[in-house]
């Protein structure tokens, strides 16, 4: 049993100013209570357990601080044991082919994660957005009989990418026991290019559009919903 506690992160108080200023967050408006209650769930979560692997989402040009330290302490914690695993691209944009437009690319990461003592390093099928990395990531698992991971994305991502992962283990009745992890510190105030490359804004800038994009992913079934979500936590130490 993992009992370390994570350091706190400026981006839990911060989320919590930012989802007050909303007036959305009014009730029985397009955001709820739950999407707070669902951003802090994931943002406090914490593996208790040693664990098969890391589900590492790359991130745009900028925005991948602290991610790869964060790697480093979790391969540490599951005492060196754990694969670290991201999409075997080159850096291209969804329906792309031009190289690093999007992210640095595999090659860039893995060099990055090798600096750091970690050899330990598998590249999925391509991937060109967050599902379809849930996607890749779970399909290594089934093959590899894994049964527990971290999900490590970017603070304003994560939420997304997890409810992603729950809803492909829905899809293909395959259960692990998945944890979140995030950058800490945070900078909420940098400016990084967003997904898919696409115009640098300071983080606060897309928390919103971040939210939205789950509300939207939810209506179409491409995520799983919020109430998924907190049935799936409280029953992930039961899932053998």
């Amino acid at each position: 049993m993992l009992t370390n506690p994570p350091k706190r992160s400026i981006i839990l108080d911060r989320t919590y100013e930012i989802a007050l200023r909303y007036e959305p967050y009014k009730e029985g408006s397009m955001y709820s209570s739950e999407h707070l209650q669902a951003l802090l769930a994931v943002l406090t979560d914490f593996p208790t357990e040693r664990f098969d692997a890391i589900f590492l989402h790359v991130r745009s040009h900028g925005d991948d601080d602290q991610i790869f330290q964060v790697a480093q302490g979790l391969h540490a914690l599951a005492g060196g044991v754990p694969f670290i695993l991201f999409t075997g691209t080159d850096g291209q944009r969804l329906g792309g082919t031009k190289p690093f437009e999007a992210w640095p690319g595999k090659a860039v990461y893995t060099k990055k994660l090798e600096e750091l003592g970690i050899v330990e390093v598998q590249h999925t099928k391509a991937a060109y957005h967050t599902r379809q990395e849930n996607d890749s990531f779970l399909e290594r698992a089934i093959q590899l009989n894994w049964k527990s991971a971290v999900i490590l994305n970017g603070g304003i991502q994560l939420l997304r990418s997890f409810l992603g992962q729950i809803k492909v283990m829905q899809e293909q009745n395959y259960w692990m026991r998945i944890y979140a992890q995030c950058p800490r510190p945070y900078d909420l105030h940098k400016i990084v290019s967003p997904s898919q490359g696409g115009q640098p804004t300071r983080r606060m800038q897309q928390v919103e559009t971040e939210m939205n994009n789950i509300s939207k992913y939810q209506a179409r079934g491409d995520i799983a919903s919020f109430s998924d979500l907190f049935d799936y936590m409280k029953r992930r130490q039961t899932i053998k």
